[in-house]
């Protein structure tokens, strides 16, 4: 919501413990030109960590990762969203009637 960015959720497991993000528009590639020797850095990573971090304050310890990228030449950038397990300790405990 603060970058700007809107994205399509599909792609999910039978399990229903992963997804995918559709990225079209990636405010954070426009103006990223990688050099020929640094191909395998991925600029966009921060996404990755807004995604895991966000999750995990309200209970959801995800992992997420780069499956094609528009820095890297594909038409969509798409993150795979994979719960790993819900937190229960500890998440919520301000929020609690005393």
């Amino acid at each position: 919501m603060f970058l700007g960015i809107t994205a399509d959720v599909a792609n999910f497991s039978p399990e229903g413990d992963a997804f995918s993000l559709y990225v079209y528009d990636n405010p954070l590639s426009v103006f990223v030109e990688l050099p020929p020797s640094k191909e395998d850095l991925c600029y966009s990573n921060l996404l990755n960590g807004v995604i895991e971090g966000s999750l995990m304050q309200v209970g959801m310890k995800v992992t997420s990762e780069f499956v094609r990228e528009t820095e890297k030449g594909d038409e969509v950038t798409e993150i795979r969203v994979r719960l790993v397990e819900r937190v229960k300790d500890g998440v919520g405990n301000a929020y609690k009637d005393e």
